[in-house]
């Protein structure tokens, strides 16, 4: 198929006329042979893939400093891993803060008790403590009350065999009294060690707690940014597809040509003058003026005449009076 397609420019001056049309001649041509030449439409789909390309990788390092901003990748994985450790550390706590409590009930009662010295001090089944050294410990002293005692039986208080066997009575329950107190001072280390470990619980529950209280920020922070990646990822593949099939369009189908067939000519008047016309005009006015003079003078209905009286009227005149003219001298 073929087109033809002819331009014109009307001026009162003849060369400005002839200038424009040929610079519309030109510049039309130019624009038909860009926008069906092959390579702008390819231009075209590389510049917008370019421009999606240099959106989705912004939108992605916003992304990945965000997540590393706020130490959330994945915030409903992250948001279930960080309330399972939540119940662990609450469970670790509640039973560290049993355990304190326990030793510190323990240790205040051996205080108590360590102010009565006949009552025997007990260790109140400490986990760290020796049992079996202070139940042999224990078993001594009483063996030695017993001994003392027969020998008291036997012999006077100031007797070398009393005296003897009470400073060895002394004796052991010193080292019964040292042992107690070694056990009195780890049971006070531990209690340290018990709080410092709750200290760290409390520090770990409230990160983890302010963590979970920002979840819900930073989940709708990136749903907002995986959304726009996601349409600029549809746009950029919808781009990719629509420029391999301009390829395909342009690599099976006919170029096109555009010829300038002429190029702008000289100018030509559009009114010349006609003489027989301008003779012919008075004329014809003439002519039309006349008709239209007895045109108008067939539609006055005015009565001038006696005939024309007794024809409208229908009766005969009997006297008509004449116009007078004054003469003036």
């Amino acid at each position: 198929k073929s087109n033809v397609l002819g331009m014109g420019y009307s001026d009162l001056d003849g060369e400005v006329a002839q200038i424009v049309c040929s610079a519309l001649i030109t510049a039309y041509t130019e624009y038909r042979q860009n926008r069906l030449s092959v390579g702008k439409p390819e231009g075209f789909f590389e510049g917008e893939i370019q421009k999606l390309d240099h959106d989705l990788n912004m939108r992605l390092s916003e992304r990945s400093q965000y997540s590393t901003r706020s130490g959330v990748t994945d915030p409903e994985g992250q948001s279930r891993a960080w309330g399972d450790q939540l119940g662990v550390l609450e469970q670790r706590e509640n039973e560290t803060s049993a355990e304190l409590a326990e030793a510190q009930a323990s240790l205040t009662s051996m205080r108590e008790m360590q102010q009565h010295p006949e009552i025997d001090l007990p260790t109140l089944g400490m986990p760290f403590s020796n049992e079996a050294a202070l139940v042999s410990l224990k078993q001594k002293i009483v063996e030695q009350q017993t001994r003392i005692a027969n020998l008291r039986e036997r012999f006077r208080d100031d007797a070398p065999e009393v005296v003897n066997a009470q400073e060895t009575l002394e004796t052991l329950q010193a080292l019964l009294r040292r042992e107690v107190e070694a056990r009195l001072t780890m049971s006070q280390s531990r209690m340290g060690v018990l709080r410092s470990r709750l200290e760290i619980y409390h520090k770990d529950i409230a990160a983890l707690r302010q963590k979970l209280a920002g979840i819900p920020q930073s989940l709708r922070s990136i749903d907002e940014l995986d959304a726009e990646i996601k349409t600029l990822r549809v746009r950029y593949d919808e781009l990719a597809k629509a420029r391999d099939l301009a390829r395909i369009t342009a690599n099976t189908t006919h170029g096109f040509n555009v010829v300038l067939l002429n190029p702008a000519g000289p100018p030509v008047p559009q009114n010349t003058r006609d003489y027989v016309r301008l003779a012919l005009a008075p004329a014809f006015s003439l002519v039309v003026g006349i008709g239209l003079a007895f045109f108008l003078d067939g539609l006055d209905l005015t009565v001038r005449t006696a005939n024309q009286a007794e024809e409208y009227l229908e009766l005969p005149v009997l006297a008509s009076l004449s116009d007078r003219r004054n003469k003036r001298g």
